[in-house]
């Protein structure tokens, strides 16, 4: 199987595992080791954020983690869940970026290209075609990803290699978002287990929602339901975003440890990666508390989806939150609410 377990979605994987029926992969014996391997990969995904697996020891536990992943994907697809599709999705482009990093630079460049990233070594560095790059980035909202932020040339973007790896990370979890047609038989075979990675992901939620406590969502501005939203749905969100979220929350009262299970449905959450960023931007750790950004700054940052009526009226989204709180008093008062 040589490195095929590293990276079981690229085309020779596939090709390595043709011939092998759907009965036997799922029902025999021989094959236990790799469904139980399948689930693992799915459970660790969901529990954890990450994909924690044993390195294999020989080429047979290499063909069962081979095979595992195919398992992880018919679950996938029979549970027909975007939140644990995304989550999962996301913590195997993680783990494909551990890989990436010991890959010496003439692998690293055969790798993209069969993931649909052309790639060339250049001084030192990478070039990646601008329409293969596009893609790839495309759901990276932080402004460094933008094109007009990034070396052009010939139609080519230079890249660092650690910056290579990381788009190669988010092709791959493109990729797996697509899923196979769900095949007859798999859901009641494996029902309890579906059910029981559907529980955790609903977990995630309820307990996310569950600590805003009395925070009422209906005054809150659009910006920062749109994001909420996409937390929700198993979307990364970029930096700005989560600075605005952390920031919106804390000058509104929540308080850290309440702020931090919002991003537990995050598909890349990291409980202690987490916890200093929203300890530093809230002052517990760094002394500052950050003011939440103004409208101008969430439109410049890309943070802003698109205002409605109200937020023509206001300039800062806390403005939003506090004039809709006061939407019950006269209009005069609500005027000079949305001025403060």
């Amino acid at each position: 199987m040589s490195d095929l377990w590293r990276y079981p979605f690229l085309p020779d994987a596939r090709k390595a595992v043709q011939g092998l029926e759907l009965e036997t992969l799922l029902d025999d014996p021989l094959y236990g080791e790799a469904r139980a391997l399948g689930l693992i990969r799915l459970e660790t995904a969901v529990r954890d954020g990450r994909i924690v697996l044993e390195t294999p020891a020989d080429a047979l536990a290499e063909r069962d983690h081979l095979h595992g992943f195919l398992v992880s994907r018919l679950l996938l697809a029979v549970a027909g869940d975007t939140s644990l599709t995304g989550l999962v999705a996301v913590a195997e482009g993680e783990r494909t970026q551990r890989f990436l990093h010991r890959e010496p630079g003439a692998e690293l460049v055969r790798l993209a290209r069969q993931l649909r990233v052309a790639t060339a070594r250049a001084n030192g560095g990478y070039t990646v075609h601008f329409a293969d790059y596009l893609r790839a980035a495309g759901s990276l909202r932080e402004g460094k990803w933008k094109l007009v932020n990034r070396p052009l040339r010939d139609g080519r973007v230079r890249l660092s290699r650690r910056t290579l790896e990381r788009l190669m990370r988010e092709a791959v979890a493109q990729h797996l978002l697509a899923l196979p047609k769900p095949p007859e038989g798999v859901a009641e075979r494996f029902e309890a287990e579906i059910e029981a990675l559907l529980q955790v992901v609903r977990q995630r939620r309820e307990r996310a929602v569950r600590e805003m406590g009395s925070f009422d969502y209906g005054k809150a501005p659009p910006c920062f339901a749109k994001h909420l939203a996409d937390l929700q749905g198993g979307v990364n969100l970029p930096h700005p975003a989560r600075f605005f979220l952390t920031t919106f929350l804390t000058a509104l009262g929540r308080e850290p440890e309440q702020i931090m299970e919002l991003y537990a449905t995050a598909p890349d959450f990291r409980e202690s990666v987490t916890r200093y960023q929203v300890e530093h931007i809230t002052g517990k750790i760094s002394g500052t508390e950050y003011d939440t950004p103004s409208c101008d700054t969430l439109i410049s940052q890309g943070v802003c989806p698109g205002g409605n009526a109200l937020c023509r009226e206001i300039p800062h989204p806390l403005s939003y939150y506090r004039a809709m709180a006061e939407r019950e008093k006269p209009d005069a008062v609500r005027r000079k609410r949305m001025r403060l």
